[in-house]
């Protein structure tokens, strides 16, 4: 399929625009420490809230954008928004405090919503038959800009913090001239809407979804896979800066890696995948396939294969094969080794308050076989705290081992797995 001229040009834009958001991301955390003087929990904290504002500026500005491009056209609102979006990064770039950049994070949460646009030309601009196709072309553009983004943003890092701002500001501004001067206008005046803008609200264009049972239900997945990928995403940075030391060349490469593959999944995975399984199919083995659940009250795992798979949800089955039921011991020291793994130390008086226990009775057996690893270096033992050292971090399965409580009793058994 050849794009329509319009459809490119608008494609050209999201690209770029997907650049300038993906550039600025590795350098936030150390702008935040930069500007607070504070500590990495206390930058972590403000790095939620600034993510959180500029996704709430987004769920604002999406339904609006794409109403006010009904009643005026595409092209104007969407030369308003990349420059919009080139004012909020080079006003975050200059940002003397924290709160002129949540000023600008949000203003460019704002203009982030023209995605709506672009896919209303891209609808305005294609057959129904080729429609499918084109909107493949937004994920593709989204999955190539998170990649050259993260490496722009780690060649210019040695320029200083605000560097990746100044370099979006610009690349956000050479896309508001591609539009103003190249963007052929894809909503004629006579197919214009003439309601009015009251409704604009958020919350009345997500009601829209109850009028439709499948798109309901596909909206609910999509919010339930958005929310994990953004709480990934969110913490990746944040945790790789503060808790191993990543400047912000090595969290862009990082970025550009998840993008790479990203985009060649939505390239040569997908196009092959879906029409021999087709859509429902394929949504299915991608969420599920293989994959380890965590409810509350347990953990299970999906069966492996796909004859199995299917024939579970053709029978109306949950497609698992195997499962256990937590009690409060499990759950316990699924908290002392979730604190070590992922934060690399434990606070034994919260650890108590929490769960009602005398840490230091009730572990008994654990803290004996970690004495050990102290003597070694490899965690530290304190009176209020248990830290994995940084020689230690090569060993988090051993040390997480010590508060295993089926590793002793399973001993005898087939292990199908070793810590080194």
């Amino acid at each position: 399929m050849r794009a329509p001229p319009a459809v490119r040009v608008a494609l050209a834009a999201l690209f770029l625009d997907m650049v300038c958001q993906s550039l600025v991301y590795p350098a936030m955390p150390e702008l935040l420490r930069s500007l607070t003087n504070g500590t990495a929990a206390s930058s972590a904290v403000l790095f939620g809230f600034l993510a959180a504002t500029y996704a709430a500026a987004e769920l604002i500005g999406a339904p609006f954008m794409g109403r006010l491009s009904d009643r005026i056209g595409r092209k104007p609102v969407l030369a308003a928004g990349f420059l919009g979006s080139s004012l909020s990064f080079a006003l975050a770039a200059s940002a003397p405090d924290v709160a002129l950049l949540f000023v600008g994070y949000g203003l460019a949460g704002l203009t982030s919503a023209l995605i709506v646009v672009v896919n209303s030309v891209i609808a305005d601009s294609t057959p129904e038959e080729e429609r499918a196709s084109a909107f493949g072309l937004v994920g593709a553009t989204f999955g190539v800009g998170f990649v050259i983004g993260p490496v722009i943003g780690a060649l210019v890092a040695g320029l200083g913090l605000r560097a990746p701002f100044w370099t979006a500001a610009g690349l956000s501004f050479v896309a508001f001239l591609l539009v103003a001067l190249a963007l052929p206008e894809s909503l004629p005046a006579d197919r214009r809407s003439k309601q009015t803008m009251r409704f604009v609200w958020p919350w009345q264009s997500l009601s829209v979804l109850g009028r439709w049972p499948l798109v309901r239900g596909l909206a609910w997945v999509a919010l339930m896979n958005g929310l994990a990928l953004q709480m990934l995403i969110g913490v990746w940075v944040p945790h790789a800066t503060y808790r191993f030391g990543l400047g912000v060349a090595e969290n862009g490469w990082l970025l550009a890696g998840y993008g790479l593959v990203m985009a060649l999944s939505q390239a040569l995975l997908v196009p092959r995948v879906v029409p021999k399984l087709g859509n429902r199919r394929a949504m299915l083995v991608g969420l599920g396939v293989s994959s380890i659940g965590m409810l509350e009250g347990s953990y299970h795992q999906n069966l492996k294969t796909l004859p199995e798979y299917y024939a579970a949800l053709d029978d109306g089955r949950l497609p698992v094969t195997r499962g256990v039921l937590l009690d409060d011991d499990d759950r316990l020291r699924r908290h002392v080794i979730m604190r070590l793994v992922c934060a690399q130390d434990l606070d034994i008086a919260a650890t108590e308050a929490r769960f009602g226990i005398d840490f230091r009775s009730y572990f008994a057996p654990s803290l004996a076989r970690l004495a050990g690893m102290a003597e070694d270096g490899l965690v530290e033992i304190l009176p209020g705290v248990i830290r994995v050292r940084d020689a230690g971090r090569m060993f988090l399965r051993q040390i997480c081992m010590c508060f295993a409580r089926y590793v002793g009793a399973g001993e005898q058994g087939t292990r199908f797995s070793r810590a080194i």
